[in-house]
């Protein structure tokens, strides 16, 4: 998927990258991304209604208990 827009972090490290996600249904999703260093990056988080409305960071975990709690 590609970014839609890009700005620096306020803390100046690195760059917060907007995707529009209006078009994927509602449940749990990954991002993977590369960060500092080339290290591997997982961000887990749900959408609903064409938007992300919980993010659980690299909690695997817990966004599989999310997940489970759904009907």
């Amino acid at each position: 998927m590609e970014s839609t827009d890009e700005q620096t972090a306020p803390s100046g490290e690195g760059r917060w990258i907007r995707y529009d996600v209006r078009d994927l249904e509602d449940g749990i999703y990954v991002a993977a991304s590369i960060g500092p260093d080339g290290v591997p990056i997982e961000t887990f988080f749900s959408v609903e209604g064409g938007e992300v409305r919980r993010e659980f960071g690299s909690d695997e975990k817990r966004a599989e208990r999310e997940l489970r709690r759904r009907p």
